[in-house]
């Protein structure tokens, strides 16, 4: 199965919800939970490029974001990392 790693750099944030803006996944910040699953033009899970053959390349299955513990202190941003 084929997985997007694309970055979301490029997604739209409204609230505490990014959204993907390759396939539309949105995700919620803090858990990194998935709230939407993702699209393309339309067809839920489906990448629309195709191989030689002509066939769908893959689905596209969401999965959870991993998220990191963020901490403030003063002039520096601190970031916990398992």
């Amino acid at each position: 199965m084929w997985t997007c790693e694309r970055p979301l750099i490029n997604g739209n944030i409204k609230g505490n919800v990014v959204e993907c803006a390759l396939h539309h996944a949105s995700f919620d910040i803090p858990t990194g939970e998935t709230l939407h699953e993702g699209q393309f033009s339309g067809v839920s899970h489906a990448m629309m490029s195709t191989t030689k053959s002509g066939g769908i390349i893959d689905m596209i299955k969401t999965h959870d974001l991993k998220t990191y513990e963020v901490l403030v202190e003063d002039d520096m941003i601190k970031i916990r990392i398992d």
